[in-house]
């Protein structure tokens, strides 16, 4: 019932041994003419962790000559540089994002994200292994090579990058409509969002215009990819998994300026859509409908645009987006777009942050006419898929963070609300995220949680309402 991808045995082998040579990289020792050296991953310090103030340059340490810096007494050979940390985690949650009835579900993960430098290149990784033991299912196992890539100047102001990329795009809190690169599984159970993003096969080139404030890049990703979302399971429905429509593949295109004080950047974006159309594909063996996901094509225009004023941040983003005709889709997807823009205030300990949301549909589409029975249901849930419920919504994101204890305790709530204008329905969508962490020591942390989508039940939120949820984890640091 899951829109899911197949999971091969020999890629979760391959990402198992990465993993685990990975995570113990940190005690390598010389080897051969190349030493390898272990560096703190630059990622802010822990909660606890001790601040080591810098050295004046009169206390500094001695510098060995050349031929002892890149490697053993005398030698010229080159130096590895790896930037890494890990972490193993186990959690409980009271259900699942797959809407099942299953309950009780344990979760163990182990992660390992780093850098591996040289003079010729980067080497990137970001591989977690999952094991899940819900009661009512058999444990599952799966490896998630979220990223593998290696980088490499072509010129003084030309990068190469290769292999699994995970681009994300979008500079608003929360909502980024211009987010349509690297897929996500919205089935895996993460307290962290960005947890659920994965990678895909591709090629960036990035070129730094002079003055090194303004970047033009692109990507080409061959191959089709698709976000794993969970469908509601009925009597007499199956799911399939059609091919895109028309050429596979994306290409995308990117000005990206990092000023003092201004961020922002302009994209383009031609390539499969991400999110599913469904449609009635024809009769099941067993009598009842095979319902096909299908992925067409679809261009997006988009621009964000991050500057300081004062003690507030303004964040803004937004989108246009042409999808492609797909026959048998009822209703299509049409053009639209999505603005959403605000500020965000740092107080003390307290981050306060509000963004207004709009979406305008063009030429929009109802189900009303349809008549009663599994077409009409199936439309329904296409338009919920789409969020394309209606002409016009609009909306209020709102997150409160606080900080206690000298960072060692910290809490993150927020919360989405969208209100439909000319549709069906005029009452409010959308979902509730909080957690509480707090550092035990200088490696262990622990962390509580809460989601809840809400809403009509032909909407974006409120199709998956059932995947309400409350977890516990434990987390340790490697």
């Amino acid at each position: 019932m899951l829109c899911t991808a197949p999971r091969h045995s020999t890629r979760q082998a391959l990402g198992l041994a990465l993993l685990a040579l990975l995570a113990f990289a940190g005690s390598a020792h010389a080897a051969g003419p190349i030493w390898l050296r272990l560096e703190d991953l630059r990622v802010p310090a822990r909660p606890g962790d001790p601040v080591v103030p810098p050295q004046p340059p009169s206390q500094a340490a001695p510098q060995a000559d050349a031929g002892q810096r890149d490697g053993d007494a005398g030698t010229d050979a080159p130096a590895v540089r790896w930037e890494h940390r890990a972490a193993v985690t186990g959690a409980v949650y009271s259900g699942d994002r797959s809407l099942s009835q299953a309950t009780g579900i344990g979760v163990a993960t182990a992660s390992s994200i780093g850098k591996g430098r040289t003079a010729a290149g980067q080497l990137a990784w970001n591989v977690t292994a999952v094991w899940r033991s819900p009661r009512d299912n058999p444990p599952a196992r799966e490896v998630l090579v979220r990223e593998l890539s290696w980088q490499t100047p072509l010129a003084d102001n030309v990068d190469l990058r290769f292999g699994r990329l995970m681009p994300a795009w979008g500079r608003a809190d929360g909502i980024n409509p211009t987010d349509n690169l690297s897929p996500r599984d919205d089935t895996l159970l993460s307290p962290e969002m960005d947890d659920t993003r994965f990678g895909r096969e591709g090629v960036q080139l990035d070129l730094t215009l002079p003055g090194g404030t303004d970047t033009l890049s692109g990507w080409v990703f061959p191959r089709d990819s698709r976000n794993r979302i969970p469908l509601p399971p009925a009597p007499g429905l199956a799911y399939r998994i059609d091919g895109p429509a028309g050429r596979q593949g994306l290409w995308a295109v990117k000005w990206d300026h990092a000023g003092q004080g201004l961020d922002a950047s302009l994209s383009y974006l031609d390539g499969t859509n991400l999110m599913p159309d469904l449609r009635i594909h024809g009769p099941a063996a067993d009598g009842g409908l095979v319902v096909a996901l299908s992925h067409a094509r679809q261009r997006v225009l988009g621009a964000d645009v991050s500057f300081q004023d004062g003690p507030r941040v303004w964040r803004g983003e937004a989108a246009w987006t042409r999808p492609s005709h797909t026959d048998g889709v009822a209703p299509a997807k049409k053009p639209a777009v999505w603005l959403v823009g605000g500020p965000e205030w740092t107080q003390a300990a307290w981050t306060v942050g509000v963004q207004g949301v709009l979406q305008q549909v063009s030429d929009w589409q109802g189900t009303g006419n349809l008549p009663v029975g599994a077409s009409r249901e199936i439309a329904a849930w296409q338009a919920s898929v789409s969020n394309q419920t209606a002409p016009r919504q609009r909306g209020l994101t709102l997150r409160v963070a606080h900080r206690a204890w000298n960072d060692t305790l910290r809490s993150d709530i927020g919360m989405l609300a969208l209100w439909s204008q000319g549709g069906s329905t005029s009452q409010p969508q959308g979902m509730v995220r909080g957690k509480v962490e707090y550092a035990l020591s200088d490696v262990w942390s622990i962390k509580a949680g809460l989601e809840a989508s809400f809403g009509p039940r032909y909407t974006f939120f409120g199709l998956w309402r059932d995947n309400r949820l409350v977890y516990l984890q434990m987390r340790r640091h490697l």
